[in-house]
């Protein structure tokens, strides 16, 4: 079983019909967008852009809520083109205009994102997110001793959003 499939983002007390308290725990699964959801969103009507906005708000309220390294590392399969309402729709436009993209930037020229900031740019805002993201996973000791890192990717994430807002 995967580690995402099992992970515990935060835990509640719910009192059930009986009256006695129970443990509710919470999933990554239960609370972000999987790729599924974000193409039967986008079918269904929702914008590229409205879809980008809900992945990346549910990811902010799970970094708000939580304060464990391991949370951070834990988000990689969720931040990635797979679950980007934009890059969806960018390679499916990509590939109706111009078939197969030869290299996963081609995409990009479809993307109204990458109009203002491309993705894979290194210096771009959702490059710095996911290299916190892949170092918290890979190798969590380097934050720590740094509790500042929650504040860091959560200022990332809220210029994404605002980014995002003005598309």
């Amino acid at each position: 079983m995967s580690i995402y499939r099992r992970y515990v983002v935060g835990e509640s007390w719910e009192t059930d019909d009986a009256g006695s308290n129970r443990r509710a725990a919470v999933s990554l699964r239960n609370v972000l967008l999987s790729a599924r959801e974000v193409e039967n969103a986008l079918r269904q009507g929702q914008t590229p852009v409205d879809s980008s906005i809900e992945k990346w708000t549910r990811i902010h309220t799970v970094l708000v809520d939580s304060a464990e390294i391991r949370t951070i590392g834990a988000l990689e399969t969720f931040i990635g083109a797979k679950t980007c309402g934009l890059c969806i729709d960018a390679l499916k436009r990509y590939r109706k205009a111009h078939g197969k993209p030869k290299s996963s930037r081609d995409k990009c020229s479809m993307c109204q994102l990458a109009k203002k900031q491309p993705c894979p740019d290194s210096d771009s805002v959702y490059s710095q997110i996911e290299e916190i993201v892949q170092n918290a996973k890979n190798a969590p000791q380097l934050y720590r001793d740094d509790p500042e890192v929650f504040e860091r990717i959560q200022i990332l994430i809220l210029k994404l959003l605002k980014i995002l807002k003005a598309l």
